[in-house]
């Protein structure tokens, strides 16, 4: 099913309500858009856990991140990072 949408001067776009309903995405999710033939203008778009989802394994989690949602893990971390540098 095709859907439209337009591109507003500030480069943004809205993603039409019945395709948001069928892709199940939420307000603030943050989503990974990937150019698949830039010459051609095809992009892919899909929400930034499914990156999380598909690399599962292939990166080690250390003890103090697990059991942890996504959004504590990159809050640990900053918080970690900056504590360390100040």
């Amino acid at each position: 099913m095709n859907y439209l949408a337009t591109i507003t001067s500030k480069r943004q776009f809205t993603i039409p309500s019945n395709l948001f309903k069928i892709v199940n995405y939420k307000p603030q999710q943050r989503l990974l858009i990937n150019v698949v033939d830039a010459d051609a203008g095809l992009i892919t778009i899909k929400p930034m856990s499914q990156l999380v989802e598909d690399m599962a394994g292939s990166v080690p989690v250390t003890s103090e991140y697990k059991n942890l949602s996504l959004n504590k893990m990159v809050e640990k971390a900053k918080d970690d990072y900056y504590k360390n540098t100040i």
